[in-house]
């Protein structure tokens, strides 16, 4: 094992979550100058606090010991599985059928998706299985998984067994508010989340976005509910999601340029 890769791998996550060696120190029951170690290749965290060690830094041990991210190829069946679920979905939006059964047909395979990528959520966006992260994924995957047929009956059901408008908004306003929290500080990886060519390409960028997609919920919500007094459900709950998603994008991909593109004009 290289000790200064690792020790500068350790230095370069430490100061993406914004820690101090201090601070690293102290969660991990060490001195700043143990850190200081490590990160100057001096030596290697003692291998009773490797586990605890990655669940701060959000890496894997082969990540720790390798001193890089470990980049995942699509050789995993359940990788496979998922990309052609997706497939399937926009080939599904492309058909023009009926559009009650489409819809109902839509969902179906897009909770199905869900399912099978929260089952395997560890091995995809490679992380520990007992981290904190995961488990918050879990749980707004669960939601999600229960809130897609409640939200297509409560919008499309012609029959209106429910015929609240208030209340479909109600339930997509939560949906952003709650799919904000959980996405808020979502670890960078290329399976889930607020994925756009910009963010998946650099981690700060990713980060940027996400934060920005939760402190954007809350407005998104009002919006919402102010369309939703002159427009019709449908239109209000576009509006609302629109608008939800596209500033932080905006955002994200004006951070993105700032940082990369500018830099590289400069450089040439």
């Amino acid at each position: 094992m290289n000790q200064i890769k690792i020790g500068k791998f350790i230095a370069k996550r430490r100061k993406i979550k914004k820690l101090t060696q201090s601070e690293l120190g102290e969660k991990l029951g060490v001195s700043y100058k143990a850190v200081s170690k490590w990160e100057t290749g001096v030596c290697l965290p003692d291998p009773s606090i490797y586990e605890n060690l990655c669940n701060l830094l959000e890496i894997t041990k082969d990540e720790l010991f390798s001193g890089d991210y470990k980049e995942k190829k699509y050789n995993n069946k359940i990788e496979f599985v998922i990309l052609i679920m997706s497939l399937i979905i926009i080939l599904i939006s492309l058909i023009k059928y009926n559009y009650e059964i489409k819809t109902i047909i839509l969902n179906l395979v897009l909770v199905i998706t869900i399912f099978i990528f929260n089952k395997n959520i560890n091995i995809l966006i490679n992380l520990e299985n007992n981290n904190s992260k995961i488990k918050k994924i879990k749980y707004f995957n669960y939601f999600l998984i229960l809130a897609i047929p409640i939200i297509t009956i409560m919008i499309y059901n012609k029959e209106e067994l429910i015929e609240s408008d208030f209340l479909s908004i109600i339930i997509i306003c939560l949906v952003m508010i709650i799919g904000g929290f959980f996405l808020r500080n979502m670890p960078y990886n290329k399976y889930f989340g607020f994925r756009l060519p910009w963010t998946i390409r650099d981690e700060s960028t990713w980060v940027l976005a996400h934060k920005t997609l939760f402190i954007n919920s809350f407005p998104a919500t009002i919006v919402t509910i102010i369309c939703s007094t002159f427009l019709e459900t449908k239109e209000a709950i576009l509006s609302g999601i629109l608008f939800w998603i596209v500033i932080p994008g905006i955002i994200s991909l004006y951070h993105y340029y700032k940082k990369n593109v500018k830099w590289f004009l400069n450089i040439v």
